[in-house]
This record gives C-alpha cells, sequence and structure tokens, in this order.
C-alpha cells in the first residue's frame, strides 16, 4: 500500500479519477472476488486515500469520494463484497478526518479521529456489527453534517434523507443536462456549470438548507468543481441558470 500511495501522489488528479473509472468498470464487469483482490483493491484504495488528502488541501476538481468513480453495491463482486464495503467505509472514515472532522465524546472516534488518523482503529471500526445510526452516533456524526459537509460527501456513513439527497442531486444534474442542450446560450455560457449549480440547489432546497453564495460554494466544492473563490460569483451564476430555464430563484 505505501507503494501506492508514493506512486499516485505523483500522479495528476485528473489522471487518478480517469483510473478509477477503469478500475469500477473492471469490479462491476466481474463477478466473483477476484475482481477486488490484490493489485486492484490496493490501486482503488490508494486513489480514494490521495485524493482525501489533496481535497483536504482544497484541490481544485477534486471530489468527495461519493461524487468519484464508485462500483454500484448491487455489482459488488461475489465472495468479497463485505470487504469492497470495509474498504469503501475505511476510505469515508479517512475523507472525514481530512475534512476535519474530530469528534471526541467517546473512545472509538478519538482513536480513530486522533492528531494522525488511526487506520487500525478505523479497520476495526469498519469490521464491527451494529447499525448505520449508532455508527453515526459513535463518530458524532449523526446530527450534523460534519465539517465541510463530511456526511453527505461520503458514501456509507449516511442516513436515509443524505443518501436520496444524493440520488436527488444526480438526476437533476442529468435532468439539467438536457434542458441546458436545447437552449442558445452566450459562448461564454459553460452548461456543465449551470448544471452542476442547478442540481445543487434542487439538493439544498431538499436538504432544507438555505441557497445563498456560501452554501452553493460549499457544494461546489465537494462535488469537485471549481467556480470562483467568491461565494457570491456563484449565486449569480446560480441565479442565471435559473433565469435562463424559467426557474424560481431562492
Amino acid at each position: 500500500m505505501t507503494k501506492n500511495l508514493k506512486h499516485f501522489r505523483n500522479c495528476q488528479s485528473l489522471d487518478i479519477l480517469e483510473l478509477l473509472q477503469e478500475l469500477k468498470e473492471t469490479i462491476e464487469a466481474e463477478p466473483d472476488a477476484a475482481s477486488f483482490s490484490g493489485r486492484l483493491k490496493n490501486e482503488f484504495t490508494a486513489c480514494h486515500l490521495v485524493l482525501n488528502e489533496r481535497f483536504a488541501a482544497a484541490e481544485k476538481g477534486v471530489p468527495a469520494p461519493a461524487f468519484r468513480p464508485q462500483p454500484a453495491r448491487s455489482k459488488a463482486p461475489k465472495g468479497n463484497a463485505v470487504e469492497l464495503a470495509n474498504i469503501v467505509r475505511l476510505i469515508d472514515l479517512h475523507y472525514c478526518w481530512c475534512a476535519g472532522h474530530r469528534p471526541q465524546q467517546n473512545a472509538i472516534s478519538e482513536a480513530i479521529f486522533g492528531a494522525e488518523f488511526d487506520f487500525d482503529a478505523a479497520h476495526r471500526f469498519t469490521r464491527s456489527k451494529g447499525k448505520t445510526l449508532k455508527k453515526l452516533e459513535l463518530i458524532e456524526l449523526h446530527d450534523t453534517f460534519g465539517p465541510q459537509h463530511c456526511r453527505l460527501g461520503n458514501v456509507t456513513l449516511l442516513l436515509d434523507t443524505d443518501r436520496s439527497s444524493q440520488r436527488v442531486f444526480h438526476r437533476a444534474r442529468e435532468r439539467h443536462k438536457i434542458d441546458l442542450q436545447n437552449r442558445s446560450l452566450k459562448a461564454g455560457v459553460d452548461k456543465r456549470e449551470w448544471a452542476d449549480l442547478l442540481a445543487i440547489g434542487t439538493m439544498l432546497k431538499h436538504l432544507d438548507i438555505p441557497i445563498d453564495g456560501n452554501t452553493l460554494k460549499q457544494m461546489t466544492s465537494l462535488i469537485g468543481r471549481h467556480i470562483s473563490d467568491r461565494p457570491f460569483r456563484h449565486k449569480e451564476k446560480y441565479v442565471s441558470a435559473c433565469k435562463k430555464l424559467g426557474l424560481d430563484v431562492e
């Protein structure tokens, strides 16, 4: 694993994301356990851990785990489905630590989220039995999104409302991409950027979070989209996109 981490730390983030897409397709295409073992498993894990580090460093274009290529749960390899799920949980815990989550109410969470991320404690936690809500309580993510909305940005440590909000975002983005393709827009308009902003607005409404420059900026960072360092520019573009499609502006 150390060798893989060293290698991917010298790679461009876009190249890592492209490799994750290839790994996702390989895992989904092979139904047996061999499709998630050995080199593939190590590369999959290392890619995500490096991207987590870069997300923490606010590198532009690096999304949270939930918005990276991820194998569909329904296509997890037989015989290794549990192992894949545990690795994804480990990646999620590391992402939450990278995002700044530092719970200190019990020994389990303190061990994982200390000054350094404790991979051994995290491994034990991922393999422990218990319902998702109980696990969220142990790491103090049950009643808060955490720093940088880390609960919304992970794949497994979610409430049902989080998971439905992620689905709302993805469906809205695809719908708005199609809507914008059929519109005549100014040459400087980035239709994918507008689709992202509109989908983020839909997700914020679903979560009952106010739509303003700051929340739009936080969420664009979550999905790996960089628009501007100034929150008001996000709101301006969001308003323009809404008006162009005849949507209500919050």
